[in-house]
């Protein structure tokens, strides 16, 4: 008999390419080998590098295609909101790009699937258009529910997870009415449809979409602020995060800018699994360095991330340039707790720092001591000195932390 194919849609661009990555090889990690998984990334401007990148996840029950769909796009006047790239409208364009398939899932790139997407692909849409997770009632999207034309948030959705019938979408010239309602929205001074494509398809499709189970979209943003959720939703929001199918990172704050957010731990676990976790740590450094616009911390050595694992408790040895850019990038990022920073000659370095004494080590629980050293000779003599003063061998790290790692933009 044929493998059933279960074909999958994301989206990305340059700069996403490594969140990406992270979200098609979590699909794949739980796919069974029942099926087969068609994947595909639609892109504009991906490079042929990153492409390739992306589509190595293929595997033997599973494919990762990267599809150039600028013949679809290119005419049509497209334009980001917040923190949504252009790269959000592509899912309007899934059912006249891929027509071969009578039904398609939609991922977002921000997200990490726990379960097998084949029971998510296996609900029986009928007549409607589209499958998509209710969104969480909350105050926020009371307000912006209200500013769309008076909808009620408990009946909007969110568009991160999408089950498409594409003959349904095609029929019903969903895209078409999403496109109209956007063009208009731009032209506004004070724009609406501030989460795009999203605002648009809970407009055009309002109260008429097949519910899907929440699990399958479930978004840990309110967890922090969890009294903003209505109080009838609040227990159940909170108690569905244990058993949820899709974690998805939905709003500004994601998991590798704010590791110390609930359920930002689901992302790191994964992200350490993956082969290119160096590459994906330097991207997330190189991303943040360009928001904040000011950090130079990450530009000459780079923190050992695959050597640590994530929320490790480390001790920094020295505080050269090597030393104050470890104690920079871990301010910043909140990789791994910082529980020492020690020197040679710490009384001599700023007391603003918080550098202390070498002898300091024996009296801190810590499980890594990272050798900030950009000499491999000083590094060595220092492991042995460490080691004569009963430092485990197994927790002190070095590496040639100048080597250039290139991100792939």
């Amino acid at each position: 008999m044929k493998t059933p194919v279960i074909p999958i849609v994301f989206a990305a661009n340059n700069k996403y390419v490594m969140f990406c990555y992270m979200a098609v090889y979590t699909v794949i990690k739980n796919a069974k080998r029942d099926y087969f998984y068609h994947i595909y990334v639609f892109q504009t401007n991906i490079s042929d590098e990153n492409c390739k990148l992306l589509e190595s996840l293929s595997a033997g029950h599973a494919s990762v295609e990267c599809v150039d769909i600028s013949k679809y796009t290119s005419n049509v006047y497209l334009k980001e909101s917040l923190h949504l790239s252009i790269e959000t409208y592509y899912r309007l364009f899934i059912p006249c790009i891929l027509p071969q398939y009578e039904k398609i899932l939609y991922l977002d790139s921000d997200m990490c699937i726990l379960s097998d997407v084949a029971e998510l692909y296996a609900c029986d849409l009928g007549d409607y258009a589209v499958g998509a997770a209710p969104d969480i009632p909350c105050f926020p999207l009371e307000m912006h529910a209200r500013e769309l034309g008076g909808l009620d948030c408990k009946k909007t959705f969110n568009a991160g997870v999408l089950v498409i019938n594409t003959r349904k979408f095609e029929e019903n010239r969903v895209r078409e009415k999403c496109l109209e309602l956007l063009a208009q929205d731009y032209k506004r001074k004070d724009r609406r449809l501030y989460f795009a494509d999203q605002d648009a398809l809970n407009i055009v499709l309002y109260e008429n979409y097949y519910i899907l189970d929440k699990r399958w979209n479930y978004q840990p943003q309110y967890l922090w602020r969890v009294q903003e959720v209505f109080e009838e939703f609040r227990q159940e929001y909170v108690a569905d995060q244990e058993s949820a199918f899709i974690m998805h990172f939905a709003g500004t704050r994601k998991p590798w800018h704010y590791p110390e957010l609930p359920q930002s731990d689901i992302f790191w676990k994964n992200a350490r699994e993956i082969a290119e976790f160096d590459q994906l740590m330097y991207c997330i450094m190189v991303d943040v360095r360009e928001s904040e616009g000011k950090l130079k911390c990450f530009e000459e050595f780079q923190f050992p991330y695959a050597q640590i694992p994530f929320r490790s408790r480390v001790v920094i040895y020295a505080a050269g340039l090597v030393g104050k850019a470890f104690y920079a990038q871990l301010k910043e990022s909140g990789y791994a707790d910082l529980v020492l920073w020690v020197d040679q000659n710490w009384k001599n370095i700023g007391a603003e720092l918080g550098v202390e004494a070498v002898e300091r080590i024996s009296d801190i629980p810590y499980d890594y001591l990272i050798i900030a050293i950009d000499s491999k000779r000083i590094a060595d003599s220092i492991r042995k000195a460490l080691m004569g003063m009963n430092v485990p061998e197994k927790k002190i790290v070095w590496d040639e932390y100048r080597k250039k790692r290139n991100c792939l933009r």
